[in-house]
């Protein structure tokens, strides 16, 4: 890996080295230029994603129904249901390898070992600005734009500083809705489902983030300085390749590893010994939900009701975790 430090104008036009501010400004420029074309996107569809870790379940506890009064009992059993309503599209069709380029005349130049200006090689280039984008772009939580074009999961449909992907939820917890089975005629419905939490897409949105422009040859052996479109222009199509195909440097989403996305995506049931769930926002960690979240202990708690002719047995209990999803980004 060379990481350089390139060359730029100053304000009396004098080449100097990017100071390390000046490369940080670099690098929001290519984030914010990934968040309005990001070249790995996730959408909502009604059912088939395909985002490893998917399918997500949704398990809820239901009544097998009466029967008459003396006969034997039924037991309570519970249902799942699948969600799977995440596609992950690589769009890599047109996505050039490096900026618009002949023999290396596209790289930003710098100052090497013996203080004479050299051009940057294509290895150079992405791992001076592309890597640390890529680091940045899937680092765990996400702050404002600082993680343009890629996705967090909400409890709600808006989110500031980022755009909804759908407004049908790529999940949605439920229990059984114990008020209901515990009263009315008997028979009861064996499923009847309350609906607590949905659970939205969201893709963060860029903000504008100028930088200098780097310096590069020209076809007649001068430096040029590159104009705003030409740099956006490499800056662009390198991310979006990096993002893309780039060995080491790819952005993946997945429910199995990488870096938390903020809501913890949760799945609750009935339980004997249930207590408050909490629901967080924002940037949460795994370690924290593990410390306060009520935790299922397996059990199945019920009442048995009768009216003279049928006996059944329906939920009844409190509210706690069986599981928890997560939306996971990395680079690969």
């Amino acid at each position: 890996m060379a990481r350089r430090r390139p060359l730029r104008l100053d304000d009396s036009d004098n080449l100097i080295e990017m100071s390390l501010d000046d490369m940080l400004d670099v690098r929001k420029r290519i984030i914010s230029l990934y968040g309005t074309n990001p070249s790995v996107s996730l959408s909502v569809v009604p059912s088939g994603g395909n985002l490893p870790g998917a399918p997500l379940y949704d398990r809820r506890t239901i009544s097998t129904g009466a029967v008459l009064a003396g006969d034997p009992l039924k037991p309570l059993s519970t249902i799942d249901v699948a969600y799977n309503r995440i596609t992950q599209t690589i769009d890599s069709a047109g996505v050039a390898p490096t900026c618009p380029d002949t023999n290396l005349r596209g790289f930003p130049v710098y100052l090497n070992d013996s203080d004479h200006i050299q051009a940057m090689t294509d290895s150079d280039f992405y791992d001076t600005f592309m890597d640390s984008a890529i680091d940045t772009l899937t680092l765990t939580g996400w702050a404002d734009s600082t993680q343009a074009g890629t996705y967090v999961v909400s409890t709600t449909q808006f989110v500031e500083d980022a755009e909804l992907v759908s407004t049908t939820p790529i999940f949605i917890n439920t229990i059984a809705d114990v008020e209901q089975f515990s009263s009315g005629p008997l028979p009861e419905d064996s499923d009847q489902p309350l609906e607590l939490t949905s659970y939205y897409l969201h893709r963060i949105n860029p903000n504008q983030a100028p930088s200098f422009n780097c310096i590069v040859i020209d076809d007649s052996d001068h430096l040029q300085e590159l104009t705003d479109s030409d740099f956006d222009e490499c800056l662009s199509k390198s991310i979006r390749y990096s993002a893309a195909r780039r060995p080491l440097n790819q952005i993946r989403y997945s429910f199995d590893s990488g870096n938390i996305r903020t809501t913890a995506i949760l799945d609750t049931v009935i339980d004997s010994t249930g207590g408050p769930v909490l629901d967080y926002e924002g940037s949460t960690y795994e370690s924290e939900i593990d410390n306060e979240y009520s935790q299922y202990d397996s059990a199945l708690p019920y009442i048995i009701r009768e009216d003279g002719t049928y006996r059944q047995i329906v939920p009844s209990g409190k509210e706690a975790i069986y599981r928890r999803y997560y939306l996971k980004i990395q680079k690969v």
